[in-house]
């Protein structure tokens, strides 16, 4: 489960003891929910068009909208953008930009990186006017949508590279504890996972797999390309859009052991489908068919990046596909299989993959 209080910056594990009463005499009545709006995460979007596209379909035309570009004083900013200079308090503890925040049907992130984003949003470790204002505008009903790396701020959790945050003074700085990467919280509006993107610097499977087992999240994301993942929890879906793709990657019935990651599932999503978090399963969209498992005993080994991860998992739901499929990594050996638990739904030019099992075996490491 992902903690998401702000701050901390670090993201821990979390464990909450849980007691049920045996008898419950009366029925309890529904718990109303408030009207969160969506969480939009668009990993890669250099030009500014698909979130531009996006601000413009989630609200009527005469609705207040608010886009902040975080970026230096000489920089590029999008039309009708707001700039944001890092670590400029300023603009984040000015009331009239907090309002606009209040009143917006939309509210658009772009530029910066992870750490500016951090850093101007949260100075000091505390939330400004500005991080409030916009919280509690999502938790009444707006729409926020992080582009590049305002998209792993907007996440419920992401990874960024150690050295980013390094500059916040909020990493070990012991030789010995030091990770490449670290799993970091920002405004938490996403989904209750770890979201990570192939585009965003050094992401990929390994990363993500190596942070979940860490952390203990048993819920990530991996994004691919054009994609746009649309969090709509309390509707218990996450849902794929755009043109790319969505790798879920599921570790709650997974055995974490000391050099291996075993029996984990993964599914890869495309656009239309949606990931159910009621009953961990895809719904894949409803153009695709389901296909019969593949042939039983057939293997295909490959090197990982030898092609997009999503294209090699892809071939698992052709007509003669392996039943098994071992990628080559830096870390290890990824193992994923396709057994008679697992779906492969065709159709509309898109394959959808549904609960393929996984092992994933670190090399061993020098002493």
């Amino acid at each position: 489960m992902v903690a998401r209080a702000l701050p901390p910056l670090l993201a821990l594990p979390l464990a909450l003891p849980l007691a049920l009463p045996l008898v419950l005499p009366l029925p309890l009545a529904p718990r109303a929910q408030s009207p969160r709006g969506l969480a939009l995460i668009v990993p890669a979007d250099p030009a500014g068009e698909r979130a531009a596209a996006l601000v413009a379909a989630l609200a009527p035309a005469d609705a207040a909208r608010l886009a902040l570009h975080l970026a230096g004083p000489d920089g590029p900013l999008p039309p009708g953008a707001v700039r944001l200079v890092p670590r400029d308090r300023g603009a984040v503890e000015e009331r009239a930009l907090a309002r606009r925040a209040a009143e917006a049907r939309v509210i658009a992130l772009s530029g910066g990186t992870f750490a500016q984003w951090y850093e101007t949003f949260f100075p000091g470790g505390r939330r400004s006017r500005l991080a409030r204002a916009l919280v509690d505008a999502w938790r009444g009903g707006t729409h926020v949508v992080g582009s590049g790396a305002a998209g792993a701020f907007v996440a419920g959790a992401a990874i960024v590279p150690t050295a980013e945050l390094e500059e916040l003074g909020k990493i070990e700085r012991n030789p010995r504890r030091r990770r490449r990467d670290t799993t970091v919280y920002g405004l938490g509006l996403g989904p209750a996972a770890i979201v990570d993107a192939e585009g965003w610097p050094g992401g990929g499977i390994e990363r993500l797999l190596e942070a979940m087992w860490e952390t203990k999240i048993d819920l990530g994301f991996l994004l691919f390309g054009d994609v746009v993942l649309v969090d709509r929890s309390q509707a218990y879906r996450i849902e794929c859009a755009g043109g790319g793709r969505a790798l879920v990657v599921d570790l709650e019935r997974a055995r974490r052991q000391r050099a291996a990651l075993r029996q984990g599932h993964m599914s890869l999503l495309a656009p239309g489908d949606a990931w159910d978090l009621a009953f961990d399963r895809v719904r894949p969209a409803a153009a695709r068919e389901r296909r019969l498992p593949p042939r039983p005993g057939t293997s295909a080994e490959r090197a990982l990046g030898a092609e997009p991860l999503w294209r090699a998992l892809a071939a698992l739901a052709a007509e003669d596909a392996p039943e098994r499929l071992v990628l080559h990594t830096a870390q290890g050996r990824l193992e994923i299989r396709a057994d008679q638990r697992s779906a492969r739904h065709v159709g509309a030019g898109w394959e959808t993959l549904s609960a393929l099992s996984f092992d994933f075996v670190r090399a061993p490491r020098p002493r």
